[in-house]
């Protein structure tokens, strides 16, 4: 087999196994389903990644990184203190839509085995610590000025990030009691995004 057929083969087995893992859990899932959805035999994933440990600790590292950079990858931007607010929880947001079962999965995972909580502090922590770090310089920067009021960073991300997240952790209650299509509650994100920024961005205020 040819390496760019051996890695191409690689990579259909990570994205099999991201969906399964993320829908079930690892201890819900079995290899077989994993090799089922991306179209291999059980012995070619085997192959490729030995056991199911190996495999899900490659997508929970992989997932943990993506959901840590959801919200700071904006943080460093040469823009005003505003709008490097506004751009970050618009980002923050649009990746939570994109990933509604991400936060769930990784959550669930750490609360169900201590090596998957040790792998969010090495890998997470510090992406959010120099982030805190950089957001909290520029709070008090502000608070300097006199155009926010005094606030603790962690305070701060805590309170976007449960903002951002609440209208998709509720979707499925919302779409019930207000009986909406898919399509309405699109712009109702949509709305809700730019509400999330007012929202905040009024908390802030003097």
């Amino acid at each position: 087999m040819s390496e760019e057929k051996e890695l191409k083969t690689e990579e259909l087995i990570l994205e099999a196994a991201e969906k399964v893992f993320i829908n079930k859990g690892f201890a819900a899932t079995k290899t077989t389903e994993i090799a089922k959805e991306a179209g291999v035999t059980h012995a070619m994933l085997h192959y490729y990644f030995r056991t199911k440990e190996n495999l899900f600790n490659i997508v929970f590292q992989n997932k943990v990184q993506l959901l840590a950079n959801s919200f700071f990858s904006v943080v460093h931007q040469d823009k005003s203190f505003t709008e490097i607010i506004g751009s970050a929880i618009e980002h923050h947001f649009d990746f939570i839509k994109e990933n509604p079962e991400l936060g769930l999965f990784i959550i669930n995972e750490i609360n169900s085995n201590e090596k998957n909580s040790k792998i969010w502090s090495d890998i997470a922590v510090p992406i959010f610590s120099n982030a805190v770090s950089s957001i909290k310089q520029m709070i008090d920067t502000e608070v300097q000025k006199g155009t926010i009021r005094p606030i603790d960073p962690v305070d701060f991300v805590q309170t976007v990030v449960s903002l951002n997240i609440f209208p998709f952790i509720s979707k499925p209650l919302f779409k019930n009691l207000r009986h909406v299509s898919d399509k309405e509650y699109e712009k109702f994100s949509e709305q809700q995004k730019k509400e999330n920024i007012r929202l905040v961005l009024l908390m802030l205020k003097p």
